[in-house]
Formats: structure tokens, C-alpha cells, sequence
């Protein structure tokens, strides 16, 4: 049994050199001095260098009550302290309940640093540096690839990302099916991994600091390095990262785990769970044909003395019929316009062949997992897992039967779902829908990858609606502040490879339509599907609150939905509108969703020669641009301001299939003139905001919901004469379409999948909901 203090992994390297010293004089040359009460000079004073920028920052190394620190660049005061704060000149170093805090300033004539208050026993480090703070607390998390029953493979941050250079045509080529890394940064950031049970005593107490941890490691706990490996391994495109394979835990054990980076600067905290004593299945890591594969796995112990599965050891017939399998896709794949515009404006070979490997690789390596306890699941939400009993055949046939029974964790539904969005239809992915079959072989949630640079830059994906999804088990990491730290029984919920952001609130703002009726559905459906997640805040904008009766009753129910009215030609309400979004979120707003609309329905069967006068006509023309242009560009000027200040910074403005000049040419589909019309004008619209604000990191699209059903009532025998005539000429351009209109639901949905995936790099696409030009 290890001791319940501190486990810390073996660091990578060491580079920054720790003086003691009991001079007077801190130098910039020194960096990092090391202090304790026995060791501080009478008086504890010290002479600051002479420098036109100057960094001072301390760490506390011990527990108990911290010493206060206080600088000054005015070197007539030779001892400041606290009766000097109300000097300007005298300044306190805060450093928090996590020990660690800096001072920043001008010491062109050099200054003064004193200590006071510092308790017997206490230890201290101070950093002087021209450049940068020497301690601090990042933003980014160590990632958790899985956990055995006393093992855990973890990964560093990301750092150093990888940029490929765009193949273009006629020389197009992807990646082979067992991919060549890049060479790895010559001089790597030097990581250090340290992991403290939960339950200790010591974590509560000690500072956030890596001398802390270090002199709490060293009262008593155990180092393990033994049975850990470590590495560089590139497992995707955010970048490298440290990789550990630690063993010795304990199981059914919850820990904390920190990265430490040149020993001064300390992640934020992730907690994982191990696995019980009778799980079996190793760990699986390092395979180059499927590089973010890094989990248990149903296979056979590994040859001594490797105490996990990789490339080396894994089965022969399983490496060469994957390589088999993706090299005979590539080429399939390269066949096709790779690299040119009749391919997708939005997606390509290399997304094609990148979203398959991923969806390859989850279904040919099960995932070994556990039973879920009573207090692991929530009622109603599915846990994705299912038992397989001993000596069953595995579904990859070219994996060895495993001898004992094991709980399999099913890949997520979206993995499919992405394959099938990036890749041609005549690859053939079909994926299943959720409220049917897809349980059969998937989990049903939605969990995509996070977005580097956004909070906990190290997490590969983020929390969606369903916390149950996708593996609510034990040993999956959960990512939350300090005071939500949530732990249940001897488990963690969490969906699978997800991070649970505790404080990632979104703010949404969705701009319904103006237009009382059947499509004001789907602008309700963004706002109901957004708010099932606690996290967010999503504001639904109408004309008039008092007949939004649906949307009111969603608000009643969800403390997250606020309701605002304005109409979107009146500027003059937006900006009002946009003053209540600002009182609630703070002054940010995250995205905008422009689902308003007009459109006539009892004119919409007229083609533009057959009006019953011009100035019919003319007058639904204009209302069409004045709703459909002009007021989604008076929203969206109302609520840049906002979105400057918010994190995500996408503004969604909801199109139409018949937009598209090829749908309309080859489907002779010459009815919606009006609507049709001011929606092409609307898309100008978004690539000009586009190619404005790509500089500020903007994504701006229009997308197509789609063909959708929103009507609540049954259509009239005129309606049903004017959707077979449609179905008629859509079927000219997709032949293939089965002539069903989808739900609002799904249509959302594929949306927000849409929205969810796009970068900078594609801010000003017109795209349908699966996110290229297929609009049915």
C-alpha cells in the first residue's frame, strides 16, 4: 500500500539550478534562490537589481502560515513593510491561498525586498527576472489517456504544434497509413509529473507550488519510477506532449495529478479514478497507425518486462491488417477531386482520412471499462457500456478472443457521425440515428475536441448535454475549479476522453424569427438544445415577449434561458437588447445565431414572372432583404461589441439550400424567388463580415438547416400540391434522397456539429447541416 501523502513521476529534466544563499544582493544571473527562516539574513532585506523591467516572485515551499513580502523601487526606503502600503512606491507581493504571487515594475535604480512575518520553520523561493514571472499557475491540464487497476497513462500539455502544409492538386497526397512524426523539438519544455491521492491530508493543505510538492514528496511518500515510462508522443494535432505510464497506484483510488514545468510553473489539477483490483485488460499507447489511441484495451499481458501494450508488442495481425485497411482507404480516397473546389469548399481528403482513422481506430481497439456503481450513473442516461462474456470472438476479428469477461465502453456515436460528415456518400458511412439502433454500437452523446487556447488548452474535449454519454465510468478525468471539485462515491462522472470545464460557460444568444409561426421551431429547438447544458447562458431574442409563450415556459423551467425582445430592423432595440445581454454575461457574448426569417408562404409557389402585379412584387422583395439582410446585419453590428469580448467569437446566420445557383439551375427549381434571393444576399453578407474580422479570430457561416418539417399542424391540400412538385424537382439534384423532410431536432443538431467543428479557416463558408454542399 503507498503511504496517502504524495506520488510524484520522474521528471524529464532538470534545467534551473537552485542557490542558496544568504547574500544581500539578489542577481538576475542567479534566477531561483532558495530561503528558509534558519537561512534569511538580520534584517531579512535584499537588494533588488538596477533594471528598467523587473520580475520578483516568490513561491512558498512549506505549509502553515505564509511569510508577506514586500518591494519597493525607491532606495531611500531600506526596509519596507506593511507601514509603508500607503507609499506608492511600496507594493505587497499577493500571493493567494495557492503560495505563489509576483511583483512587476520599473527598478531603474535598483529597489529593496523585505520579508516579515516568516513563521519557524517556513520555506520560501524568490526569482528575479527581467522577462517573465518565474512561478506561476497556468491555464493549461495534464490529460488523462486511461487508468488500469494501478496504472495510469497520462500526457503533459500540449506544446510546439504541428502545422502541415496543405496538399494541393494535381500533386495531392496524404499521410500513409503508419504515420511519420515530424522530428521532435530539439529542446522540449522539461515536465515534471507529480500525482497525490485526493484523500491526503497534505493536498488540502500544502501551496500550488513545486517546491511545495517537492518537500512534501520528500516527508515520506513515494517516488515511482520504477514502473513508469515516459516519452514524446504526438497523439494529435494540438501538438507534442510529455506521455507517463505510471504504475504502483492503488486501486479504486481517486488522485490529483499536477504538471510541473521547469519546476516553477504548475498546471491546474486533474483527478482520475483507478480501476478496481479485477480488471485485467492492459493498457494500450504508442502506436503510430493510430496515434491518440492510449487506453485499456481486451488483449493478453504484454511480454515482460513492457507493462503496457504498443507498437512493438501488439499483436502482428492486428498492426498489419489496420495498416491494410487504411492504406486501401487512402488510396480509394485519392481517387477522387482531392484538392479541388467539386470535392468541398469546407472539408477534404486529408479531413476525410483523418476523421476515418479516428473512427477506425475507436472500433477496431474496444475499450476496456467497469461496471458502473449505483452512484456512477444517472437516471435515464445511457452508460454506453456492454458486457462481453469470457472467450467471446471480438467483433475485430483480427483481435485474439480474450479469455475473461470484460465490460466494453462503446466509441461514441459522434466519431461516426464525423467520418460521414467529412467523407464523399459514395465511401458508404451510414451511421445509425440514436433514438433507434445506434446503442447497438455506439454511445449516444456528443463529445468533440476541444479548442486550443480556449481554458485547460491541454483538454482534448469538453463536456456536452449528457454527462452520462459516452462512459460515465470510473478512471476518466473530470477538469473542475477548486470549489466544484465533484467526486462520486469512489468514482468520477464524466463522458469518455471528455473534461467536465466546470467554469467553460458559454454565452449564446439566439435571434429567433420574426415571423410568428411553424419556423419559429427551430430558433426554439437552438435554444432548447443549448440549454440543456447547465453551462451555458442562451438568450432567445423575439419581437414580442408576450407571444413567445413556448419559449417562456422553457425559461421557467431552465434558470439558464433568459428571453429578450427587440425587433432585428429596429437598431435602435438591438443596441437596447444587446445593453440586457451585456448586464448578464458581463460584457461577452460567445456566439450569435441569426435564425430569423420571412418568408410568404402563400406567395412562395409564385415564380417571379406570375406576382399578381409589380408592385406585389416589388413589395416582397423588399420586405424579404429588409428582414432577411438588413436585419441579421443589424444584429450582428448590435452585438459585435460582445462578441470582441467573448471567447469563441461565431456568428451563424441560417441560409438556404436554395441559395445555391447549381440546386436551383439543375433541380429547375424557380419558386421561393423573394426568399431565395435575399438569402444569396445574405451570404455576401457573412463572407463580408468574414473578411473583415478574420484578423480578431471571428468565424463567421451561413448554414442550411436543411429541408425541415416545422409545421404543427397538417398542411393544406395547396401546401401538399407545392411539397410534391418540390420533392420532384429536388430529386433531379439529389437522386439519391429519400424525399423526407428531417425534424427540427436533427436539423439543430447537424447544425451545431457544423458550427461546433469550424475554424478561422473556414469563417465566410455557405454550407449545408452536414457541412458541404449536400443540401437534402
Amino acid at each position: 500500500m503507498l503511504p496517502l501523502t504524495l506520488l510524484a513521476v520522474v521528471q524529464t529534466h532538470l534545467s534551473i539550478a537552485l542557490a542558496q544563499t544568504s547574500q544581500h544582493q539578489l542577481q538576475l544571473s542567479n534566477g531561483v534562490y532558495n530561503f528558509s527562516t534558519t537561512s534569511l539574513p538580520s534584517p531579512p532585506t535584499f537588494a533588488l537589481p538596477d533594471i528598467s523591467t523587473l520580475y520578483v516572485s516568490v513561491a512558498v515551499c512549506s505549509t502553515g502560515q505564509y511569510p508577506r513580502f514586500f518591494v519597493t523601487n525607491d532606495t531611500s526606503i531600506s526596509q519596507p513593510g506593511p507601514g509603508d502600503v500607503d507609499d506608492s512606491s511600496v507594493f505587497e507581493i499577493s500571493l493567494g491561498a495557492e503560495g505563489v504571487g509576483t511583483w512587476n515594475g520599473t527598478a531603474t535604480h535598483g529597489g529593496v525586498l523585505a520579508i516579515y512575518n516568516s513563521p519557524v520553520g517556513a520555506s520560501f523561493q524568490v526569482g528575479i527576472s527581467d522577462v517573465q514571472d518565474i512561478f506561476n499557475i497556468t491555464d493549461t491540464y495534464p490529460l488523462l489517456g486511461d487508468t488500469a487497476s494501478n496504472q495510469a497513462l497520462l500526457f503533459s500539455p500540449p506544446f510546439s504544434p504541428i502545422t502541415y502544409a496543405a496538399p494541393t492538386y494535381p500533386n495531392y497526397t496524404l499521410p500513409p497509413a503508419n504515420l511519420t512524426f515530424p522530428p521532435a523539438p530539439s529542446s522540449p519544455p522539461n515536465y515534471s509529473l507529480y500525482i497525490v491521492q485526493t484523500s491526503s491530508s497534505s493536498l488540502s493543505t500544502m501551496p500550488r507550488t513545486a517546491c511545495a510538492i517537492r518537500n512534501s514528496r520528500a516527508a515520506g511518500a513515494t517516488l515511482v519510477s520504477a514502473s513508469s515510462s515516459q516519452g514524446l508522443w504526438l497523439r494529435d494535432d494540438d501538438g507534442w506532449r510529455w506521455q507517463w505510464l505510471v504504475g504502483g497506484l492503488t486501486p479504486l483510488t481517486n488522485y490529483t495529478a499536477f504538471a510541473v514545468q521547469d519546476q516553477t510553473k504548475v498546471s491546474q489539477p486533474i483527478n482520475f479514478v483507478t480501476k478496481s483490483a479485477a480488471f485485467i485488460c492492459p493498457i494500450v499507447h504508442s502506436l503510430p497507425f493510430c496515434p491518440s489511441t492510449g487506453y485499456a484495451v481486451p488483449l493478453p499481458p504484454p511480454p515482460d518486462p513492457a507493462t503496457g501494450h504498443n507498437a512493438q508488442t501488439i499483436p502482428a495481425d492486428t498492426s498489419a491488417t489496420m495498416l491494410a485497411i487504411l492504406a486501401n482507404f487512402t488510396t480509394t480516397l485519392t481517387t477522387l477531386a482531392c484538392g479541388r473546389d467539386e470535392y468541398s469548399p469546407l472539408v477534404s481528403c486529408a479531413d476525410c482520412q483523418r476523421a476515418y482513422r479516428t473512427w477506425l481506430c475507436a472500433a477496431a481497439f474496444p475499450r476496456c471499462a467497469e461496471e458502473p456503481s449505483a452512484l456512477d450513473t444517472q437516471a435515464g442516461v445511457p452508460a454506453a457500456l456492454v458486457s462481453v462474456p469470457a472467450g467471446a470472438a471480438p467483433r475485430n476479428t483480427v483481435l485474439p478472443a480474450f479469455a475473461q469477461a470484460y465490460v466494453a465502453l462503446l466509441p461514441c456515436l459522434e466519431t461516426c457521425n464525423a467520418a460521414d460528415r467529412a467523407c464523399p456518400s459514395f465511401l458508404g458511412f451510414k451511421c445509425p440515428l440514436p433514438q433507434f439502433t445506434a446503442a447497438q454500437s455506439y454511445g449516444v452523446g456528443y463529445v468533440d475536441s476541444g479548442e486550443q487556447g480556449v481554458m485547460g488548452g491541454g483538454v482534448r474535449a469538453r463536456r456536452k448535454t449528457f454527462m452520462g454519454t459516452c462512459g460515465a465510468i470510473r478512471g476518466d478525468v473530470v477538469v473542475v475549479s477548486s470549489s466544484r471539485r465533484r467526486f462520486v462515491g469512489a468514482a468520477l462522472l464524466i463522458s469518455e476522453n471528455a473534461a467536465w470545464l466546470a467554469d467553460a460557460r458559454l454565452d449564446i444568444l439566439v435571434a429567433r424569427t420574426t415571423v410568428a409561426g411553424d419556423r419559429a421551431r427551430i430558433g426554439l429547438e437552438f435554444v432548447r438544445q443549448l440549454s440543456a447544458d447547465q453551462n451555458n447562458i442562451v438568450f432567445g431574442l423575439v419581437r414580442n415577449k408576450s407571444t413567445a409563450t413556448t419559449l417562456a415556459d422553457l425559461q421557467r423551467e431552465r434558470p439558464n434561458v433568459h428571453v429578450v425582445q427587440a425587433d432585428i430592423v429596429d437598431s435602435k432595440a438591438l443596441k437596447a437588447a444587446a445593453a440586457e445581454v451585456a448586464k448578464v454575461t458581463g460584457g461577452s457574448l460567445d456566439y450569435l445565431i441569426n435564425n430569423a426569417a420571412f418568408v410568404d408562404d402563400e406567395k412562395s409557389g409564385l415564380t417571379l414572372d406570375r406576382f399578381p402585379s409589380e408592385e406585389v412584387l416589388e413589395k416582397e422583395l423588399q420586405k424579404s432583404f429588409t428582414i432577411n439582410v438588413i436585419g441579421v446585419v443589424h444584429t450582428t453590428n448590435a452585438f459585435l461589441p460582445l462578441l470582441r469580448a467573448g471567447r469563441t467569437k461565431k456568428v451563424v446566420a441560417l441560409s438556404t439550400g436554395l441559395a445555391d445557383v447549381e440546386l436551383t439551375l439543375v433541380s429547375g427549381f424557380a419558386v421561393h424567388a423573394p426568399y431565395s434571393i435575399s438569402k444569396v444576399a445574405l451570404n455576401m453578407a457573412v463572407a463580408k463580415y468574414a473578411a473583415e474580422f478574420r484578423g480578431e479570430g471571428f468565424v463567421f457561416l451561413a448554414v442550411s438547416p436543411g429541408l425541415v418539417n416545422t409545421k404543427q399542424s397538417p398542411p393544406t391540400p395547396e401546401e401538399l400540391e407545392l411539397f410534391k412538385g418540390m420533392v420532384a424537382d429536388f430529386k433531379k439534384a439529389a437522386p439519391e434522397w429519400d424525399g423526407n423532410p428531417i425534424s427540427p431536432e436533427q436539423s439543430v443538431r447537424l447544425m451545431l456539429g457544423v458550427v461546433d467543428r469550424a475554424t478561422v479557416a473556414d469563417t465566410g463558408a455557405f454550407v449545408s447541416h452536414f457541412g458541404n454542399k449536400r443540401w437534402l
